[in-house]
C-alpha cells in the first residue's frame, strides 16, 4: 500500500472517529447540563426570577437554551478543530491550548448576569466546565490515538 493510499486512509478513520467524538461530546454536554439545570432549579440554585439575555433565550431560564448552549460550543470547537488539522501538524495541542484560554473565560460570563446570585452564576459555570471538558476531551482524541 503506498503511504498516499495509507495516509488517505488514515485521515477517513480520523475524520470518521472525530464525527463520532463530537457527538458523544454533543451528548453528554446535553445531557449533563439539564441534568444540573434541573437539580439546580430543584434546589433552588438556579432561580426563575433571574433574567437572562442571550443569542439563545430572553427570560427567566428553562431547558431550551440550556440544551442550545451546550450543543453550539460543540459545533464551534468542531469548526475550529476542522480549520487547526488543515492548518498545522498538532492540531490537538493547539486546540487544547485555544479551548482551555476560551473555557477559562467562559467562567467570568456568568457574573456578567445583572443581579445574579454567586449560586447560580457558580452553577453556570459548572455547566460551562461539563461542556468544556468534553469538547477538549473528545473532539481531538482521534488524532491522538
Amino acid at each position: 500500500m503506498s503511504l498516499a493510499v495509507s495516509e488517505q486512509r488514515r485521515s477517513y478513520a480520523n475524520s470518521s472517529t472525530i464525527w463520532t467524538n463530537v457527538g458523544i461530546a454533543a451528548a453528554i454536554s446535553v445531557v449533563l447540563n439539564v441534568a444540573i439545570f434541573l437539580i439546580g432549579r430543584a434546589i433552588d440554585l438556579i432561580p426563575e426570577s433571574v433574567e437572562i439575555q442571550s443569542p439563545a433565550h430572553e427570560g427567566a431560564m428553562t431547558i431550551s437554551p440550556v440544551i442550545v448552549m451546550s450543543i453550539v460550543p460543540v459545533i464551534v470547537a468542531t469548526l475550529l478543530y476542522a480549520a487547526l488539522r488543515k492548518m498545522t501538524s498538532r492540531p490537538a495541542r493547539l486546540f487544547r491550548v485555544i479551548g482551555g484560554v476560551l473555557l477559562g473565560l467562559s467562567l467570568l460570563l456568568p457574573f456578567g448576569i445583572p443581579d445574579v446570585p454567586a449560586k447560580m452564576a457558580l452553577t453556570l459555570d459548572l455547566m460551562h466546565m461539563v461542556t468544556g471538558l468534553a469538547i477538549l476531551v473528545l473532539i481531538p482524541r482521534a488524532d491522538e490515538q
